[in-house]
């Protein structure tokens, strides 16, 4: 099952990108230049290159670890397209930075995991505990869901998660 949804978003993936595409060089070779978060983003592109050449599309993945980076990438017109945001942070990063960019498609979002070696339930951890999290700003408004709807922390009304 988990092989044909992935399948299937490299489908969707290739058909995105295939739009994106650029017509250089010699007869018509098509070139997309993509900015990509090194994992999964960036190891899913790898797979979907092997697609988009079989289409005639030259795939070239410009690995970044900073988040900051890949929407400056494309506002600048350095990159054609990138691949690693969710909504909500694509829609902070255009209100902060003024950025001219769209969204074209979904971005597949990783799952989130709570792991401890003291407690089998996150139910069973205990008012005024420590948790630590990502400092990942992309991710915030997913922890902080994440927490409210488990009952483990509460937000102040009116405070938005995003």
């Amino acid at each position: 099952m988990r092989k044909l949804i992935v399948l299937g978003s490299l489908l969707i993936l290739t058909s995105v990108l295939a739009a994106c595409g650029n017509s250089n060089g010699k007869d018509g070779d098509k070139k997309i230049t993509i900015a990509a978060s090194p994992a999964p983003h960036g190891e899913v592109l790898k797979h979907a290159k092997e697609e988009m050449k079989k289409q005639g599309y030259d795939l070239e993945v410009k690995t970044v670890n900073d988040y900051k980076v890949p929407n400056k990438l494309l506002d600048k017109g350095d990159v054609d397209a990138n691949f690693f945001q969710h909504t909500p942070y694509l829609k902070a990063e255009k209100k902060d930075h003024n950025y001219d960019i769209e969204e074209v498609g979904k971005v597949f979002t990783t799952p989130m995991g709570v792991y401890s070696k003291k407690y089998k339930d996150i139910k069973d951890i205990p008012k005024g505990s420590t948790i630590y999290v990502s400092n990942n700003p992309a991710e915030e408004g997913r922890f902080l869901s994440f927490f409210v709807d488990e009952g483990l922390i509460k937000i102040k009304k009116g405070v938005s998660i995003e």
